[in-house]
């Protein structure tokens, strides 16, 4: 996949466009918000909501008042949806359905957070046997 740097500003359009065609879009996500689910440098893809909109669990790129942010959505009303990041300690967002224009597909951990996920996976089996 062929990396092209976007500025800040340009994030928001350019992943509507890609997704709202169907399309996927690869970008690294920056913050400590969604730690541990996603870590600060990790490249996360982002593709489009299903046909029933964002569902409680996924994780949403969603324009908030402080700009395009990656989170969780907790819970979904009839006047839109409730959002968080993971390791946010601050009220929950809501935000209308206009607001959320992709959702995470998947998240590519860096090379050393995959060893330390391995790493600690075996001790887990090794200790409890799981």
């Amino acid at each position: 996949m062929k990396s092209i740097p976007l500025h800040p500003d340009r994030l928001w359009e350019t992943v509507c466009e890609v997704c709202g065609r169907g399309g996927h879009l690869a970008i690294r996500a920056r913050g400590h918000s969604m730690h541990p689910h996603i870590a600060d440098g990790e490249r996360v893809v982002l593709g489009p909501p299903g046909p029933a909109g964002p569902r409680p669990g996924e994780v949403v790129l969603a324009r908030t008042p402080a700009g395009a942010r990656l989170h969780r959505v907790l819970r979904c009303t009839g006047r839109g949806y409730l959002l968080r990041g993971d390791a946010d300690s601050l009220a929950p967002e809501m935000v209308e359905e206009q607001a959320i224009c992709a959702r995470v597909v998947r998240v590519e951990r860096a090379p050393l957070r995959r060893l330390l996920d391995r790493l600690i996976r075996r001790a887990r089996r090794t200790l409890f046997g799981a």
